[in-house]
């Protein structure tokens, strides 16, 4: 894309890649060995749990506890996850899964600095790609997930690999790479049904953001064979709860609904701060706000009529920096969902003070990231149907927009946004070379590209 850093030999990066995710692995079980969560199986993650030993002693998936006599099949919660930790089970035993489960989270999430140079190195100076690469690696948000009973370590590693296998498939254009991402997306949205509608709407960008004579009915096929190989997840997904799921038990829509309800309340307030990031406890209409979309509705165009300027820098503003900030708001705040103890943050001074730097930049990485966002829409209409760098690019700034549109509308816990920070960094980093890259374009003397 831009030429900062020439790239070195490729063994001299191989050993850098592998010093730097040995770093991101060792860091990571290192605070799985020191972190003291305070009742680490409860919330989403008993659910989880229980899903799991349903699955793995049952064969049923349920979120009931397993030792329960009569165990009946839902759909509240997605499958993905649950696979994952019955893989687990079944690996180790029910009383001994816990350690063997988080140390695979620890694992997959310090291999994620691979998966974002592979990315990266494509629309990237090498050495902007390597420091995506020590972001990833070093995020304190990135590093806690992992000792959680939680979708987001598995998601995060999951949505990144599928991002990585499509960026590859659409510059090469080859079917085995169209087929493998689209298995990868599949299963990202196995875990997070949230990604559903972001693979269609990176297929038709792709297509309409080619060159023409890049276009051809050969990638017009492998773009069909990726979204019919993907839609086999979600329609399987849909016949098993149509076919298996009894009537009147928890299902996704509920949740979803639920979600809609909870995100509605300007700053995560109802009446009081006493209730703030739990506003619906006080909430007399939350009956009727959060369990049906004509309810919801209802309420909320009362509400926003009553107030409309509220409501509108609430989701037009606020919400999508709720979503990217520092702190995680519920539960213990800071870094961390559950309540600790004791970690690794807490403990070593390096570590710390790493957290500090990290903290430190985050606002300035996502002001270059939002900023990035209408530079990239500028320059691809500039172009007339152009990709303005790589498809990465494109890719990549498609799904920070997607979840940070979709988060918007439904509630933008910080949590959400911890498999994303990858995206995050990407999309700061190419804004971050593109106005610097400008910059010295613009300089006295400098030789146009």
């Amino acid at each position: 894309m831009f030429s900062i850093l020439e790239k070195p030999p490729r063994t001299l990066v191989v050993a850098l890649l592998v010093v730097i995710s040995i770093f991101s692995i060792t860091i990571r079980i290192q605070y799985l060995a020191t972190v003291r969560i305070i009742h680490p199986v409860r919330a989403d993650a008993l659910q989880y749990v229980n899903y799991a030993q349903n699955l793995a002693l049952n064969g049923t998936f349920s979120s009931t506890d397993p030792r329960q006599t009569r165990v009946t099949p839902d759909s509240l919660r997605s499958p993905g996850y649950p696979l994952f930790l019955a893989a687990a089970i079944k690996l180790s035993d029910t009383d001994h899964f816990y350690f063997p489960a988080l140390f695979s989270q620890a694992l997959l999430g310090g291999l994620m600095p691979v998966l974002t140079y592979l990315i990266a190195i494509t629309a990237l100076p090498f050495a902007a790609a390597i420091a995506a690469v020590i972001l990833v690696a070093l995020s304190p948000h990135l590093v806690t997930i992992s000792s959680y009973f939680l979708t987001e370590a598995l998601f995060g590693f999951t949505l990144l690999a599928a991002i990585c296998l499509l960026s590859h498939a659409v510059r090469k254009n080859h079917w085995l790479l169209y087929t493998l991402s689209a298995l990868a997306c599949g299963f990202a949205y196995l875990i997070n049904e949230a990604f559903l509608l972001l693979p269609y709407l990176l297929a038709g960008l792709t297509y309409l953001t080619r060159e023409r004579k890049n276009r051809g009915r050969k990638q017009a096929h492998n773009l069909i064979f990726f979204v019919a190989i993907f839609s086999l997840f979600p329609m399987t997904w849909i016949i098993r709860n149509a076919v298996n799921v009894p009537a009147g038990v928890p299902r996704a829509s509920n949740r979803a609904i639920s979600t809609l309800s909870h995100g509605a309340y300007p700053d995560f307030i109802h009446k009081t701060a006493r209730h703030k990031y739990y506003p619906y406890r006080e909430d007399p209409r939350q009956p009727e706000f959060g369990t049906s979309l004509t309810g919801f509705m209802a309420v909320l165009s009362q509400r926003v009529r009553k107030n409309p300027m509220r409501y509108f820098t609430w989701y037009c503003l606020k919400k999508p920096i709720h979503l990217w900030q520092w702190d995680i708001l519920q539960g213990q705040g800071d870094i961390y969902i559950y309540e600790v103890r004791q970690s690794l943050y807490f403990i070593s001074p390096t570590a710390a003070t790493l957290k500090a730097g990290m903290h430190t930049l985050h606002p300035l990485i996502v002001f270059l990231a939002f900023a990035g966002l209408p530079v990239h829409i500028a320059l691809w209409l500039r172009s007339r149907r152009q990709v303005p760098s790589d498809a990465a690019v494109l890719i990549v700034y498609t799904t920070f927009f997607y979840f940070t549109l979709l988060y918007t509308i439904f509630v933008p816990w910080p949590r959400y946004a911890v498999p994303l920070r990858p995206i995050l960094y990407l999309c700061a980093l190419w804004s971050l070379v593109h106005f610097l890259s400008g910059f010295i374009k613009r300089l006295p003397g400098s030789t146009p590209a």
